[in-house]
């Protein structure tokens, strides 16, 4: 790993402008090895100021074609990740579309944070994973006494990663919130029903 990431590094130093002919070397050691340069450019990109740089676009770039590899680091990097990387992680978890991200999701569902806790429910949905379907239906169904407008925020985010997710499980929690609910939340589910 380590000398990958040497490796890794010493090719960076010299690229400038970050173009296919720059990158060339680059891209041929992430594709020979992509779970060991998967980590350490998950760490970079979590590290970048500018996300719109050409380096951080050609980390993303090439993230996202060694995607089936990062699983296991990006469920590493969730539970180690400060709050502040958490953002950026998630939008990579998003990238790679798999389904066995959803335990390290289903975790964050608890956050103190609601934006990482939305970021969480909505990436479950755009995973299609039925395994949450149960995870996302209790905060669907959250009946609390103190309901404030974050808590109502995430139940919507809920109702639509169910809708996304389209089981009969999730189409029946739709089902029952169009019924028994009140408010925006029972138009909303009514309105993905259709």
């Amino acid at each position: 790993a380590e000398e990958v990431r040497a490796t890794l590094s010493s090719l960076m130093e010299k690229c400038r402008t970050y173009g296919s002919q720059e990158t060339s070397a680059l891209t041929a050691v992430c594709r020979l090895y992509p779970e060991k340069a998967g980590a350490t450019l998950v760490e970079l990109f979590l590290s970048l100021e500018d996300p719109d740089s050409a380096q951080s676009q050609w980390i993303f770039t090439t993230l996202a074609s060694i995607a089936p590899d990062l699983t296991e680091i990006l469920d590493q990097q969730i539970q180690k990740a400060p709050d502040a990387s958490l953002p950026r992680l998630l939008e990579l978890v998003h990238l790679i579309m798999d389904e066995r991200m959803a335990p390290a999701l289903e975790g964050l569902l608890d956050h103190k944070d609601y934006a990482i806790r939305s970021m969480a429910v909505r990436t479950l949905g755009h995973l299609k994973c039925g395994k949450s379907v149960d995870r996302l239906g209790e905060i669907l169904l959250d009946r609390s006494w103190i309901m404030g407008k974050k808590m109502k925020s995430l139940q919507m985010d809920a109702a639509r990663a169910l809708a996304e997710i389209g089981t009969e499980e999730a189409t029946e929690l739709l089902a029952r919130t169009a019924r028994e609910g009140s408010g925006d939340l029972q138009a909303l589910c009514n309105e993905l029903l259709e």
